[in-house]
């Protein structure tokens, strides 16, 4: 038994998941897919309950997320205390006339791209959770990208399915020991 859920296991845990993400243009199509979301109005009060930003040159100001990032130089990160699976807001990549683009970097390694104009919406679902975006210029150095985002959307991640096999697991084996234990102490 213990071999059997020994190797069970080191299965799960071998196989690697590979996260694919789904980018979406429709917030309705978005909403559907992400289910429970957490909104980020920028209104001007604390950020939503774990939800939190860095940046180079980045604020909150009139209801928005005001930023220009350029590629190496400045850019912003926006940080879950708790891993999402789902990411996205309203874009406005024109205050500051033809830029580069944005570039997003998730932490589970994948990598998206947007290049529209004003009052866009944006956003993408990831199969594997992730705990940062990364936000900067697509291309190159030369150039820069000013932008301003509003109603941030983000939603929890839940867990992945070898996440789970592995806790059924430790659950199996808790429960067989118990069950020895018991019959030791029985006889």
């Amino acid at each position: 038994m213990k071999l059997l859920a020994a190797a069970a296991i080191a299965a799960i845990m071998s196989t690697a998941s590979q996260a694919s993400i789904t980018v979406y243009s429709n917030a309705a199509a978005f909403t559907s897919a992400a289910g429970t979301l957490t909104t980020e109005a920028f209104s001007g009060g604390p950020l939503a309950t774990g939800l939190s930003f860095s940046s180079t040159v980045g604020n909150v100001a009139n209801g928005k997320f005001n930023d220009r990032t350029v590629f190496g130089l400045a850019d912003t990160t926006f940080s879950f205390a708790s891993p999402v699976k789902a990411f996205a807001a309203t874009f406005d990549e024109t205050p500051g006339g033809f830029g580069q683009g944005l570039k997003f970097d998730v932490t589970d390694g994948s990598t998206t791209l947007h290049d529209a104009g004003a009052g866009t919406f944006f956003g993408f679902i990831s199969t594997t959770a992730f705990s940062s975006v990364h936000i900067t210029s697509d291309y190159a150095s030369c150039c820069a990208e000013t932008y301003n985002l509003t109603d941030l959307k983000f939603s929890a991640g839940v867990p992945e399915p070898t996440s789970w096999a592995l806790m059924i697991a430790g659950f199996g084996l808790v429960g067989s020991a118990l069950r020895r234990r018991s019959a030791i102490a029985a006889a």
